[in-house]
């Protein structure tokens, strides 16, 4: 297979593996037959450089209960590539990443209002409303454990309001 096939097949495994891979070669734990195969591809180019690409995304599912609990709308805002990851997002991702430095994680979801565009230098919401401590868990998506998830729950008690 020439060089241009084979960073084509890379590509198409790349595209198999999910949704944003976020690890280390050095450290990657079990991630299945398709990481297998990269790290195969990437080995049989003789003078091949890789630079495994990280990023994040978000969606957002909102449920609006009545006050008994019964399901009244559910709005899911689907994937959102994010392209602005503030810069103590970024400290914090590294730190996280490494046990001999650590940071804290994130189990808190606010809500805003507003049309500023985010910014590296941001350390909160543009005009904050409430942010709220919620329960963090990781979900499967793909492989074991590969998703976080966090559930707060906003209600009128929490000076909300809306039409």
């Amino acid at each position: 297979m020439n060089g241009n096939g084979r960073g084509k097949e890379i590509n198409e495994v790349l595209g198999r593996m999910g949704n944003e891979v976020v690890s280390l070669i050095a450290t990657c734990r079990n991630l299945g037959e398709n990481y297998a195969k990269l790290v195969e591809l990437l080995a049989a180019l003789p003078s091949a450089k890789y630079e495994e690409m990280a990023g994040f995304r978000d969606r957002v599912i909102l449920e609006h209960r009545d006050k008994v609990g019964n399901l009244i709308a559910v709005r899911d805002s689907g994937w959102q590539e994010h392209e602005c990851l503030t810069n103590t997002g970024f400290a914090s991702v590294a730190g996280l990443l490494l046990i001999d430095v650590g940071d804290t994680g994130y189990d808190y979801i606010g809500i805003g209002t507003g049309v500023v565009a985010a910014d590296p230098t941001d350390t909160d919401l543009g005009t904050p409303v409430k942010r709220k401590a919620g329960t963090g868990t990781r979900q499967t998506t793909a492989v074991a454990n590969d998703t976080s998830q966090i559930v707060v729950t906003f209600a009128a008690a929490d000076t909300l309001s809306g039409t």
